[in-house]
């Protein structure tokens, strides 16, 4: 990715809680990797997988600088190809838990989706269910269309 990407690696140290009973918790090495315009990757889309940062400083943009913080000294990192096709879903996911990098909001973060009806978790849009799928060391949550992640973080669903 070139440095004026739109995509950031947000958090590390990410699991999911997910609707069967399972937890997977994902490597240390890896980042959630987010693109809130859509220009790059798919904005309602979240990928996961292992990156490297380099020593490479770089200037933010807007958009990351609302997320990190001002004062967050950004660097370049090179992340996985991330396929656009290919995914086996794993299953649904009923909590996401994940370490928030940079200086605005640091650390520890949870997000619950809602449970509605008989014991079925669904989004707040009936009929469609949060997923995780992966393809080879990669994940990626499906949140579906209409979904707020921005700098505040998971908003919609």
């Amino acid at each position: 990715m070139s440095e004026d990407s739109s995509i950031r690696v947000e958090a590390h140290r990410v699991a999911f809680d997910m609707v069967n009973g399972e937890t997977i918790t994902l490597p240390a090495r890896y980042g959630q990797f987010h693109d809130e315009e859509g220009i790059v990757l798919p904005k309602c889309e979240i990928f996961f997988g292992p990156f490297k940062k380099t020593r490479e400083r770089v200037e933010m943009r807007r958009v990351h600088r609302r997320y990190f913080g001002s004062d967050h000294k950004a660097v370049l990192a090179e992340l996985p190809n991330i396929p656009m096709d290919g995914w086996k879903k794993i299953g649904e996911v009923k909590t996401i838990y994940y370490v928030r990098r940079g200086t605005r909001a640091p650390g520890g973060y949870h997000h619950g989706y809602q449970r509605r009806g008989s014991g079925f978790w669904t989004w707040r849009t009936p009929g469609r269910h949060p997923t995780l799928s992966e393809n080879g060391k990669i994940y990626k949550l499906s949140l579906g269309s209409g979904c707020l992640v921005d700098d505040r973080g998971y908003r919609y669903p």
